[in-house]
């Protein structure tokens, strides 16, 4: 099964938090594993947001990057493509979603995924309306 995760799901990967076995258990079920190229600027804000406010050590960035880095290399990764983008205005204006949001529902149109991951309610509603299968692991 072709399986698009969002930073919100692949975060939970990196981070103890609720969810995160869910999100193990799909991505130890092995399936394909897709995700947006912008999946990793999320990712490595978001480290770099908590490292900055202190709430990272430095030793556990580094553990932290480590992992993002052996995650990462598993993933096939779609680029924002103009047609990524042009898909992204279009389901944001139908959607109401926000334009990163969008950006990962068109990725996962894009490449004719079957499932949806995400923790962002909103952004799964918005997946199954356009008939993805949705997995949220603070739902499932």
């Amino acid at each position: 099964m072709i399986t698009y995760i969002d930073s919100s799901l692949f975060l939970k990967l990196l981070f103890d938090e609720q969810g995160t076995s869910q999100s193990q258990m799909l991505w130890d079920s092995d399936p394909v594993l897709i995700s947006s190229r912008l999946l990793r600027i999320e990712a490595r804000a978001t480290l770099a947001r908590g490292k900055l406010d202190g709430r990272i050590t430095t030793q556990k960035s580094k553990i932290i990057v480590q992992t993002f880095d052996n995650l990462w290399a598993r993933l096939t990764v779609v680029e924002i493509s103009e047609q990524v983008a042009e898909s992204a205005c279009e389901i944001a204006e139908s959607t109401r979603l926000r334009s990163l949001d969008a950006i990962h529902l068109a990725s996962a149109v894009a490449v004719n995924a079957e499932m949806f991951g995400s923790s962002d309610a909103k952004l799964c509603r918005a997946a199954s309306e356009l008939g993805f299968a949705v997995f949220n692991p603070e739902a499932n």
